[in-house]
This record gives structure tokens, sequence and C-alpha cells, in this order.
């Protein structure tokens, strides 16, 4: 049951703000990624391009995570909602981000933490991008 597994996930799903929610999902996803071996570099870093929800290393690759949390259905994820536009911005500030910390690939991740009607448990998803070489 999603009380159990992420408190405030549950309680930001039934009762609080969209930014909660957000937060909240941002939580789970930094969990599943460190599961995976990733570490946690940055959370909600503010760069010129925009806002990036996670910056992680695996491996000798800068992984730059889009998270997106909401509920999913047949027709609808929150994945969904990340628009071509904020896909390149997040990528320009991936790029910029490791020139500027000197690592010669980095990644664009979608994470998406899926929240079904019943609100037991959510799934997570994950979308690895392809790693793109940064040019010196």
């Amino acid at each position: 049951m999603l009380l159990h597994a992420a408190p405030a996930l549950f309680l930001a799903a039934r009762i609080g703000t969209s930014a909660q929610v957000g937060l909240a999902g941002e939580r789970v996803a930094a969990r599943h990624l460190k599961r995976l071996g990733m570490r946690i570099l940055a959370r909600r870093l503010h760069t010129v391009e925009g806002e990036l929800d996670l910056v992680c290393a695996a491996g000798g690759t800068l992984v730059v995570v889009e998270v997106k949390t909401g509920r999913s259905g047949p027709r609808f994820t929150p994945g969904g909602r990340l628009g071509h536009e904020a896909t390149r911005a997040r990528c320009r500030a991936a790029r910029s981000l490791a020139m500027r910390l000197g690592w010669s690939a980095t990644r664009f991740d979608l994470l998406e933490v899926r929240l079904s009607g019943d609100l037991r448990w959510p799934a997570v998803v994950h979308h690895p991008g392809p790693a793109f070489d940064i040019l010196p």
C-alpha cells in the first residue's frame, strides 16, 4: 500500500498541492535511482535553462532526470505532460552543466511515478535516454 511505502506521496496525492505531489514523487524517484546504483549529485538544481529535478552520476555519465508524478490511466501517463520544448531545454541544461563540471558524456532520462486510482502503490517507470557526447 502506498501509505506504507511512501507516506509523503500518499498524503500529497490525497490532500496536497501538485507541488507537494511533485516533491514526494522526486523522493520516490531518488530512492529508485539509488537502488539502480546511481549517485544523486543534486536535487532541484536551478540553471539558466530551467530547473533540473535530479542530477545523478552513473559510471562516467552525468544523468539529468526529469521526474513526472501523477495519476495514470489507459490513455495518459505523467510523462505525457513533458513537451518537446521542455525536453530540449532540459537537454541544453544537461549539456551546459556537464561542460561546466567537466563530464565528457551526459544523458537525459524521464522517470515517471505513476499513481493508480486507488493509490495503492506507485509504479516507477524509468525511460533512460541515449547518452550524448559533450563536445569541447
